[in-house]
């Protein structure tokens, strides 16, 4: 819905494989999903998923989750 990750030889994805890549857009789908269910409240969310939130915040980070979130909503 958001970032699908193309279906490309692995070759061509560099040093990340395709299986990390497709990974990736799914965590990252998932967490804003659940961000967008609890009205993008981080703390709601990390109780809802099960996790800490310092776990949710490192992920939403490293998955540029924020910034994706600002792009697709013209912010």
């Amino acid at each position: 819905e958001y970032h699908l990750a193309p279906l490309v030889r692995a070759e061509s994805v560099g040093n990340e494989g395709l299986l990390d890549r497709a990974c990736e857009t799914f965590e990252r789908n998932f967490i804003m999903k659940a961000l967008e269910h609890d009205r993008w409240n981080v703390t709601a969310t990390a109780r809802s998923l099960g996790v800490p939130l310092s776990t949710l915040k490192h992920r939403m980070e490293r998955l540029q989750v924020r910034q994706i979130a600002r792009t697709l909503r013209g912010s």
